[in-house]
Parts: C-alpha cells; sequence; structure tokens
C-alpha cells in the first residue's frame, strides 16, 4: 500500500509507537482506538472492497479475525496482557500475603493490600494498634527489613514464572519509608482503615507522586526493573537501609552496585533521596 493515505496512518502510528515507548499519556489508549476505530478500520475494510491483490486482502482478513469488533479492542493481544498481569499479581500477592504471618510476629500492625496493574501494600504500625505490648524503634527497624527482604524474594520468585507469562513482563519495586506520626481510622463505608485528616494525607500524595517520579536534573526514572528502589527523607533513613542492604548483600541476595540518587521536585515536595541497588542475578 503506498498511496497517501497508508503513509499517513502509519506517520501516527509511529507516533504512537514512540509514545508507548518513552511516556505514556493518560489518554493514550483512547485516542490510539479512536485512530483504529475512525480511520484505520474502515481504511482497511475499503481496501478489501476495491482492487486489491490476494495477499493484502489475506493479511487485512487476519488482522480482522484477531481482534474483538464489538468492542474494537485487540482483543486476542490484549487478553494475553490481562491473563498475564493477573498471574503476576496473583503469584506475588500470595508471597507477600504469606510473608505478613511471620511481620505479625514482630509486632501485630495494620497491613493492607492492593492489586491493580501491580502490587501495593501499606504497613502501619504504632503503640495504638497493640496498646498491651510495648513498642519501640527496634520493632520498626525489624519490620522494615522484613519488608525489603520479602520484597527481594517477590523479586525472585517472578524470575522464577517468567516464562511462563504469556506476554513478557517487567517489574519494578519501590519502598517508600515514611518517619512522621499520622492518624488512621477506620472508614465504616469501605470496611478499610485509611488515612485521617488533611496534614496526613501529604503521605498519600507523596505515595502517588512518586509512582512515575525521575532521578533529578535527568529523565531517568526511580524504578528500574531488576532492582530495588527506596525512597525516603534525610541521612538517618540512608544509614538505616544501608545496613540492611547490606545484610542482604552477605545472604547473597544482593548485588554491591549501591546507587545514591536525588528524586526530581514533586509539585511542593522536595528533599527526598534514594538508594536503588540490584538483585544477584
Amino acid at each position: 500500500m503506498i498511496n497517501s493515505d497508508s503513509e499517513k496512518y502509519i506517520l501516527a502510528l509511529d507516533i504512537f509507537e514512540n509514545e508507548l515507548d518513552h511516556e505514556i499519556k493518560a489518554d493514550t489508549e483512547q485516542r490510539f482506538q479512536r485512530l483504529l476505530r475512525d480511520e484505520i478500520h474502515p481504511f482497511l475494510q475499503g481496501r478489501l472492497e476495491v482492487k486489491s491483490s490476494s495477499e493484502v486482502k489475506a493479511k487485512i482478513k487476519d488482522y480482522f479475525s484477531l481482534i474483538f469488533m464489538q468492542s474494537g479492542l485487540f482483543y486476542n493481544n490484549r487478553k494475553s496482557l490481562d491473563d498475564s498481569i493477573t498471574l503476576v499479581n496473583r503469584k506475588l500477592a500470595d508471597v507477600l500475603d504469606e510473608a505478613q504471618i511471620t511481620a505479625q510476629q514482630i509486632f501485630p500492625h495494620y497491613y493492607e493490600r492492593f492489586k491493580s496493574d501491580g502490587i501495593e501494600h501499606n504497613l502501619y504500625i504504632g503503640q495504638n494498634i497493640a496498646p498491651g505490648l510495648h513498642y519501640h524503634s527496634k520493632v520498626v527497624h525489624k519490620l522494615r527489613y522484613w519488608q525489603l527482604k520479602t520484597i527481594c524474594n517477590m523479586e525472585l520468585e517472578f524470575r522464577n514464572f517468567r516464562k511462563d507469562l504469556p506476554v513478557d513482563l517487567e517489574i519494578a519495586s519501590l519502598i517508600f519509608v515514611y518517619n512522621e506520626k499520622i492518624d488512621i481510622r477506620f472508614r465504616m463505608d469501605e470496611k478499610r482503615f485509611d488515612v485521617d485528616g488533611a496534614y496526613n494525607s501529604y503521605y498519600e500524595i507523596i505515595k502517588k507522586r512518586l509512582d512515575k517520579a525521575h532521578v533529578k536534573d535527568s529523565g531517568e526514572r526511580i524504578t528500574c526493573p531488576g532492582k530495588i528502589t527506596v525512597v525516603y527523607f534525610g541521612m538517618e533513613n540512608q544509614r538505616e537501609y544501608l545496613d540492611y542492604i547490606g545484610r542482604l548483600q552477605k545472604k547473597g541476595i544482593l548485588q554491591s552496585d549501591i546507587e545514591f540518587l536525588k528524586v526530581e521536585d514533586l509539585q511542593g515536595i522536595t528533599g527526598l533521596l534514594a538508594l536503588r541497588v540490584s538483585l544477584v542475578q
């Protein structure tokens, strides 16, 4: 196909491919599907109705047979991707939930886990959660080490089953360390605990903005496949996590390639630092 319409659509698809390879925008999927539904698909249907070579018509028919026409989605590839994400989430959630049994023995705490396009979990610990027990800083340190070690185990488990995924995926792990006290309350309508009050919501705002944060003065994301990224405020947290990383290096879990990073300013949030280290191959 070498006419002006086909060249126009090839250029449009090249632009979308570049966008998908670099920075996906909130409306990327909607704009892409609109291009297919309103322009490219009618164009291809037209090629079936005019004098085209049998080879071209066969390829167009094969293409349409692979998509789910009722919704306009690429059903075949989309289902494979959804199945892959579901499998990753299920297996990694199982690792995390099983490890939680050990974590609760360190000190009772509130643990919540979410599934979306990945696994997110929060750990809330404090005297008020278990008023009958003695709460001290060593408890927090033990739980933080448990969390880092568990994230490493989740990464290693992912390596074991990655070859079984219908669509090859990568994962990148991030831990956000927050030292300030926050108030949480139980929301009866949602049957879950939630951060309470405007001041305490600062923690939630940072979490959401970290998801796609970059290294300061660069276009590089702070997260990286095959590496663990720990984001924190202040040198005290840095020293603490360097100790945990050192223990896991001695166990042969983490490599010695520790990176010390500054996180870009995030809409009024400044001063965030990060450690990044690779898992042993």
